[in-house]
């Protein structure tokens, strides 16, 4: 049976840099934007927080700081490895276009992650970025709490219970003693 011959398939150019470190920034404030939210959700529903627009500024350039500090020693580790191994192609022996495109790639991943460490702290010194990411992490943690509100209100397919009645009197003083109790504390 003749399967044919094996062709390549085209290869792509590698994107540009600044497009690189550009999408960086984006998954990366993504990323912030989501453990902001996620912040946002356990200080109002676990801790009973107010919302705090300080403090959940302050903890968004923490994050962003965060990830340049990370992407920063990314490079310096991708330096040490080059300078301890020496420049090894990617693909030794191969001298098709893959393997140039790939031992470029290889070759620019310190610059690329520098420049991201760069583009993150920028991020994180600008009023209007942080406020846009607060902002944008505020809208989705109301969101995703409207979201389970509405869907706890919704009627829910139950069985009668046969003992209802009879259990009545107790859920009641339940319901006085421990959740009205609860309602009659107040907020600190």
């Amino acid at each position: 049976m003749d399967l044919g011959t094996y062709t390549h398939p085209p290869v792509a150019p590698l994107a540009p840099i600044e497009q690189v470190v550009e999408e960086g920034v984006m998954i990366s404030a993504s990323a912030v934007r989501m453990a902001l939210k996620n912040q946002l959700i356990v200080a109002a529903l676990r801790e009973h927080h107010a919302y705090d627009p300080e403090a959940i500024a302050g903890a968004a350039r923490e994050q962003l700081a965060s990830v340049a500090a990370e992407s920063a020693a990314t490079a310096e580790r991708l330096d040490e490895v080059r300078t301890e191994r020496g420049y090894v192609r990617a693909d030794a022996g191969e001298g098709d276009e893959n393997s140039a495109l790939r031992d470029e790639e290889y070759r620019r991943r310190p610059t690329v992650h520098r420049m991201l460490a760069e583009a993150l702290l920028e991020m994180a010194d600008d009023p209007a970025a942080i406020d846009e990411l607060v902002d944008a992490a505020r809208t989705d943690a109301a969101q995703e709490i409207g979201r389970e509100v509405v869907g706890g209100l919704r009627a829910r397919d139950f069985a009668a219970d046969p003992d209802y009645e009879a259990s009545k009197q107790q859920r009641l003083l339940g319901l006085i003693s421990v959740d009205l109790a609860k309602l009659a504390v107040p907020e600190q």
